[in-house]
């Protein structure tokens, strides 16, 4: 009767140990999320067609703000007509734009749900019309990854889009060997106009890229990301190290944007849908199928006992 006991106690043991892996892949943060899309969707100017930089502001970036959010909007919740609505108008009125003035929109951020105009060159930025602006990677410098951590995690994501996982981890490690425990403290950290302030998006990025690519990011960054939320459901745009928000940061588009690609797994999972590394789902199905097959041996093994 004891080993009986001790048998079932121990398969129990093994598939307890189990179930936290089963609630961590991927981590649920929607009441932040929701308040983050409703952010996004309370500063779409209906007028101009666009959602603004910042709440109630007067510049509306096509790129990478409103290109980011309309990823958002259009991928968060297909339920939500609101979204999807305004979701779509958004990524309209930024292809109207484009095709009026005949931009092609290179940039870093198009391997977030597509391989083509993908650009890490420096940055330029065009004024299209009053208040509408177009920030792109056509710049002629190439950005170095070992310098950037954003550029890092994307060029991890380009290369994986690719089915290159060789240089798709090269470049994941390159960008999280930059987190410090703190923040991604990488040149634009060092110095520049936001020395000393970390940059909130790139945390985002760095989370978003371990998601993808299944490899596991420190659990201190989530926390500190979702700290970073704002009372209007935005995100800041940056912190000091002491955690603290500097005087002149505010919330803005493209950072709240990213912050829920980040933390919404279903929009990763559409798209980058044929792309995302099973790595980790096959490691938990084969650790359930290995506490099964002790459970059963254990079970037979009790069965041949003699008492």
């Amino acid at each position: 009767m004891c080993v009986k006991v001790f048998a079932i106690f121990f398969s129990l043991l093994l598939l307890i140990s189990v179930f936290p892996m089963l609630f961590a892949l991927p981590n649920d943060y929607k009441v932040a999320t929701d308040r983050a899309v409703n952010y996004l969707v309370l500063n779409y100017n209906e007028t101009v067609g666009l959602i603004s930089e910042t709440v109630n502001g007067s510049t509306f970036w096509l790129y990478s703000d409103n290109f980011l959010a309309s990823l958002v909007l259009l991928y968060y919740d297909d339920g939500n007509l609101t979204c999807t609505r305004i979701g779509s108008m958004v990524s309209q009125k930024l292809e109207y734009y484009l095709g009026k003035y005949n931009v092609k929109a290179y940039s870093k951020y198009n391997v977030l749900c597509k391989e083509d105009l993908v650009a890490f060159n420096s940055g330029l930025n065009f004024t299209l019309e009053d208040g509408v602006k177009v920030d792109l990677n056509n710049g002629t410098s190439p950005l170095n990854p070992s310098e950037y951590g954003d550029v890092a995690f994307l060029m991890a994501l380009y290369y994986y889009r690719r089915g290159d996982l060789k240089k798709a981890t090269d470049y994941f490690n390159i960008g999280a060997g930059m987190y410090d425990g703190i923040g991604i403290n990488d040149i634009a950290f060092k110095k520049g106009e936001s020395k000393g302030i970390y940059q909130t998006y790139k945390l985002a990025l760095f989370y978003l890229a371990g998601y993808v690519l299944g490899y596991s990011v420190p659990d201190n960054v989530i926390n500190r990301i979702l700290s970073l939320q704002a009372s209007n459901g935005g995100f800041y745009t940056g912190y000091y190290p002491n955690g603290t928000i500097p005087e002149a940061v505010v919330t803005n588009t493209e950072t709240t944007a990213l912050a829920v690609y980040a933390l919404s797994p279903q929009i990763a999972r559409k798209l980058f849908s044929s792309h995302i590394n099973l790595e980790p789902f096959l490691s938990l199905a084969c650790t359930i199928v290995f506490v099964l097959f002790i459970a059963t041996v254990l079970v037979i093994f009790i069965k041949r006992i003699k008492f």
